[in-house]
């Protein structure tokens, strides 16, 4: 059997617990009835009991607790006895005036301090209470209807956030796998091309021959501006002539340093040529073995699938390349 008070200033709220039952209060009236030694029907003032009863006199009885007690004086179990038997005879005077009130006995045994006193708490009910209660009770409610609706959208945003990143993933494992099963990688960033063209020594007697070769150059393609490196070379071809003019031997190799801008697969660009130039045109003319500086300029197309290709303009001291070449990025 367990009680707990709450006192708000000169109110009291009140919960008696036995079991699972509980009562309410918003009021509490104390009083104390003495008895005659060693009684438990006779009082010290004959009136006491009626003075407490008049305290509750038109109000709402909700309950009534009632603690018995005795002195320490004579045998301890027919003081106990005593303690029981003095509320009993509390209570049935309380429920004869108040039939519908609960009443709670309590025996504190032997008490010193009590002595032959009884003590009776009256507990008086307050609708305006009660419907405070109901109401707050109803917005409480409330608050957890709410409080599961968003509890709710929230699973649902999670599991939709968390069902988008599912498939995010498996796009992303989808792309993964076709470029491990591609031939060619979706972002090449190294270039080989094969070239020729029609070009010309430009110091000297000016002759016009056919030129083939290559380079091979790294190109950052994850961007709009694209910087490249690299190195290219070029022969003249040996038995063909144009024009009945003849060469020897040219030869030049180059390293170059580049940028370019990419849209929609077209790509326009220009280089810093330097390199070295071989040029031996017949035996009447002197040979050169020198080192040339110029520049190129690039416009072409490139393919998804990384093949590309490039018309070119190119200029030294000495040569002038004018070219295509067809090239494969990996």
């Amino acid at each position: 059997m367990k009680s707990k008070i709450i006192i708000t200033g000169s109110l009291c709220s009140l919960y008696f617990l036995i079991g699972n039952a509980f009562a309410y209060a918003s009021e509490e009236i104390n009083c104390e009835v003495e008895f005659k030694n060693n009684s438990s029907v006779d009082f010290v003032l004959k009136d006491s009991l009626e003075k407490c009863l008049l305290k509750i006199e038109g109000k709402n009885l909700e309950t009534a607790i009632i603690i018995g007690s005795a002195t320490a004086s004579g045998q301890i179990k027919h003081n106990q006895k005593l303690a029981q038997e003095r509320a009993v005879t509390i209570g049935r005077v309380i429920h004869s005036k108040f039939p519908d009130a609960s009443i709670k006995e309590i025996s504190s045994g032997v008490n010193k301090k009590m002595g032959r006193k009884i003590e009776i708490n009256f507990l008086i009910k307050d609708e305006s209470y009660k419907q405070k209660v109901m109401e707050l009770s109803k917005e409480l409610e409330n608050l957890q209807a709410v409080n599961q609706k968003e509890k709710l959208k929230i699973e649902a945003f999670e599991e939709q956030q968390r069902i988008a990143s599912i498939n995010d993933k498996l796009a992303q494992n989808s792309i993964n796998e076709k470029e491990e099963n591609s031939f060619f990688n979706s972002k090449p960033n190294f270039r080989v091309a094969l070239s020729s063209g029609i070009n010309s020594t430009m110091k000297g007697p000016h002759h016009n021959y056919f030129a083939a070769g290559g380079e091979f150059a790294w190109i950052n393609r994850n961007t709009l501006f694209r910087p490249e490196v690299g190195a290219k070379f070029m022969t003249s071809i040996d038995g063909v002539s144009i024009h009945d003019q003849d060469v020897s031997r040219v030869m030049n190799a180059y390293g170059f340093l580049g940028g370019g801008i990419a849209l929609k697969g077209f790509v326009t660009g220009a280089r810093l040529l330097l390199g070295n130039e071989w040029i031996n045109i017949d035996s009447n003319t002197p040979k050169i073995n020198e080192f040339a500086a110029g520049g190129e300029a690039r416009l072409g197309y490139e393919w998804e699938k990384g093949l590309s290709l490039f018309a070119s303009y190119g200029r030294t001291e000495r040569i002038q390349m004018i070219g295509l070449d067809v090239g494969l990025s990996f």
